[in-house]
């Protein structure tokens, strides 16, 4: 994977894993990928509300395990302007 250009970031989402590359944190490999989601939670071909609520709490622990933080996200309100 090369590096984005700028503040861009490339993420890869593999089945155990999703790494981040570039970006103004750097470099950084995030513990959920997803297999992590999808083999233990969504169990339908329609997922359930709580499937979905306990594969977004999946997500958040990783993020959180990680370290990584988005440089929108303070004090739990966006303060980032919308991607467009």
């Amino acid at each position: 994977m090369n590096p984005p250009p700028g503040d861009a970031s490339v993420m890869h989402i593999g089945h155990r894993a999703t790494s981040l590359r570039g970006g103004p944190q750097g470099d950084a490999v995030i513990a959920i990928g997803a297999g992590e989601i999808a083999d233990p939670v969504f169990r339908h071909s329609l997922p359930s509300a709580l499937g979905i609520d306990q594969a977004i709490d999946r997500v958040e622990d990783a993020l959180t395990a990680s370290g990584r933080r988005h440089p929108g996200y303070q004090g739990g309100r966006h303060t980032a302007p919308p991607v467009r």
